[in-house]
């Protein structure tokens, strides 16, 4: 499965998706491939996520993956990252949660 680096920045997601789940905050995965393929793939990395879509990289006006976007309740990006973050930006975007 080539769609995503092989880098593994799991354990952040995994955390970042246990603490959403847990203040209520939604994650949406869009990925390029079909989403069963995706749900496959992220299920296979121990992060669940509950909605996945399926659309080209290009279409959401990213250029890498993992790309990483904060949408307020209003559907505006509020900040993103590219690529496998710091230790120190993992730890604000989920105190952003």
């Amino acid at each position: 499965m080539p769609f995503l680096h092989r880098y593994y920045s799991g354990d952040f997601y995994k955390r970042l998706q246990k603490v959403a789940r847990t203040r209520g905050v939604p994650i949406v995965a869009v990925l390029p491939q079909p989403t069963d393929e995706a749900r496959s793939y992220l299920e296979k990395l121990g992060v669940p996520i509950a909605v996945v879509k399926q659309a080209p990289l290009d279409s959401l006006s990213v250029s890498a993956t993992p790309t990483l976007m904060m949408i307020n309740p209003e559907g505006v990006v509020t900040n993103s990252c590219i690529g496998q973050l710091s230790a120190k930006i993992e730890k604000e975007v989920i105190s952003k949660l």
